[in-house]
């Protein structure tokens, strides 16, 4: 069993809303719990 936890799995497990944004501001990465509270998709916002 692999026993290493990467960021990743971490942004995705968690119940808080996550937003990466790179330097200028534009979204990056939004887990399902953000896209949620801020009425948002990740197709929407060109991520996925």
């Amino acid at each position: 069993m692999d026993k290493n936890i990467t960021y990743e799995q971490i942004f995705y497990a968690t119940s808080n809303g996550v937003v990466i944004t790179d330097a200028s501001g534009n979204i990056v990465y939004i887990n399902q719990r953000a896209e949620k509270i801020l009425h948002l998709s990740a197709k929407k916002v060109g991520i996925f």
